[in-house]
């Protein structure tokens, strides 16, 4: 991969996949990440019966900006980064 754009997008396309095969075996199917891409999210409610969200994306982004106080890791700054870009707090 030369992006890390495109790591992250193959690994939404490999979840979905994942849940696709899960569903069809009739399991349910947990996605524990802030969902902040609006895309990600429809395209795993056409794969299920039921998306529940148990944050509201507003109070999601609130906390995550509240953590950004302090230092951050790395992977922290990629994820406060990619908030910034495509429409996050």
């Amino acid at each position: 991969m030369d992006q890390p754009s495109d790591a992250r997008h193959m690994a939404r396309r490999l979840a979905a996949t994942m849940a696709r095969v899960a569903l069809g075996e009739g399991r349910e199917v947990v996605v524990p990440q802030f969902l902040a891409r609006p895309r990600f999210t429809e395209e795993l409610q056409i794969l299920a019966d039921e998306v529940v969200l148990f944050e509201e994306l507003n109070r999601a982004m609130a906390r995550l900006a509240y953590r950004a106080v302090g230092p951050l890791s790395p992977t922290q700054r990629d994820a406060h980064e990619l908030l910034e870009r495509h429409g996050g707090a």
